[in-house]
């Protein structure tokens, strides 16, 4: 967790590089909560590469993060890798939403570990399709502004029959998941060895 969890505290960034589950949701946002409560109105930027999770650990980091913008701190969230399943719509808890160049979102069904009397697989299948509607309503909550994008029937569609759906940055964009692909930055331009340059 400490390879996977970490902070640059004169900067305000901090990294999420770990599965979403209650130790690391508390552990993360504890940490923010506390760097926040320091640093008042500070500008906050999540670098987030998770594999995704816990439906409830993500929900949860979604409104602790809304209580810190709702204090006063901007909050950027960058992915770089990717953001998977639950670490997809968490996401959208940012004031500007970023994706690296090459980082990759998945959007897919909710899963459950299913088990015991058919009554109690009903109920849970009608939890299920209860998460499945909130969590799918998070990824179009913020995708109105943008002409085509992402709609509950877009994804219904793509992810019908248990259909992994991994989108680009730049499909993303297309889709209004998130408002910039962070650039790549140039390569440095390498001086020719001084025997090649003087001998040219």
């Amino acid at each position: 967790m400490e390879n996977a969890i970490q902070t640059d505290p004169l900067k305000g960034v901090f990294v999420f590089a770990t599965g979403i589950n209650q130790t690391s949701a508390v552990d993360f946002m504890i940490m923010i909560i506390n760097w926040c409560r320091d640093n008042p109105n500070r500008k906050v930027k999540i670098v987030l590469n998770s594999q995704g999770g816990n439906i409830l650990d993500a929900l949860y980091m979604y409104d602790q993060i809304n209580m810190l913008r709702a204090a006063g701190h901007h909050v950027t969230i960058v992915v770089h890798g990717r953001s998977a399943s639950c670490a997809g719509w968490l996401l959208q808890a940012g004031d500007v939403r970023v994706m690296g160049a090459h980082a990759w979102l998945l959007i897919h069904e909710v899963s459950s570990e299913m088990k015991g009397t058919l009554s109690q697989m009903r109920a849970e299948l009608r939890r299920c399709e209860q998460l499945q509607a909130q969590t799918s309503a998070i990824l179009c909550s913020r995708t109105g502004n943008v002409e085509h994008g992402l709609t509950l029937e877009k994804i219904n569609t793509n992810i019908a029959g248990g259909v992994d759906w991994w989108l680009t940055a730049e499909q993303a964009l297309a889709e209004g998941l998130i408002d910039e692909i962070e650039p790549i930055a140039p390569f440095a331009t390498q001086s020719a060895p001084a025997s090649v340059a003087s001998a040219a």
